[in-house]
């Protein structure tokens, strides 16, 4: 089945944007919310914006989030309203991304030299703005820089590249940067390999003999909580 046209994207867009205002204002946050994140161009199935909302949402206990890999926002933003809407609003989410430009086939970003700007207009028509500290960094740099600011996370949400080799070197520097007990997400993770095969041999090798448990899974989301 084929994409469909801009002109039926852009319908359905506005048709979703409908429902979020409808929902938010009869006071269904979680439901505005999720219209709102689905009207958003990216890579996140509906089922995954379930899970992800509903992880930092209920989530107890102190800590800030770290996003590595955030492309156009779509997860930021899902993350962002379920702190919003659960009154979390002291946590920050430290959006880690150098924005480049991602090439992607049948969005407008592939001739763009930075996603930055349209990343920054996302969160702000989704108006969690000031909830996110955009830091324009690859992960490597990224874990630095939250380690230079003592920065205890509550969740650590691992979309950046993809390869095995990366993957085992994001869990090995995010890792200590999250509290006790805390939460470590990953997305593309396929045991059967999928569209990035990397992913899955990481998480198995450096968290699922004894380092953490599964807590949570929707297709390719994996949520983690780490042990003692």
């Amino acid at each position: 089945m084929g994409r469909e046209s801009p002109e039926v994207e852009r319908v359905k867009a506005w048709r979703r944007r409908v429902r979020a205002r409808w929902f938010s204002a009869t006071g269904r946050r979680e439901e505005g919310s999720y219209w709102l994140v689905r009207s958003l161009p990216g890579f996140l199935p509906k089922d995954q914006v379930r899970l992800l909302y509903r992880t930092v949402g209920d989530e107890p206990g102190p800590g800030d989030i770290a996003e590595i890999g955030s492309f156009m926002g779509k997860s930021t933003i899902t993350m962002a309203r379920a702190l919003l809407d659960h009154g979390l609003g002291d946590c920050r989410l430290f959006a880690i991304d150098p924005h480049q430009g991602t090439p992607a086939d049948g969005l407008p970003l592939a001739a763009l030299d930075s996603t930055f700007p349209v990343f920054q207009a996302n969160l702000r028509a989704a108006g969690v703005e000031r909830l996110v500290e955009p830091l324009l960094m690859t992960a490597d740099d990224g874990a630095v820089e939250l380690a230079r600011r003592g920065v205890r996370l509550r969740l650590a949400f691992i979309d950046g590249p993809h390869d095995e080799a990366s993957v085992r070197r994001q869990i090995r520097d995010y890792r200590p940067l999250v509290r006790r007990r805390g939460l470590m997400a990953f997305h593309d993770c396929d045991p059967e390999g999928g569209n990035y095969p990397g992913v899955w041999p990481a998480v198995e090798g450096e968290l699922l003999h004894g380092e953490a448990d599964v807590v949570a899974r929707a297709g390719v989301l994996w949520v983690l909580r780490l042990r003692d």
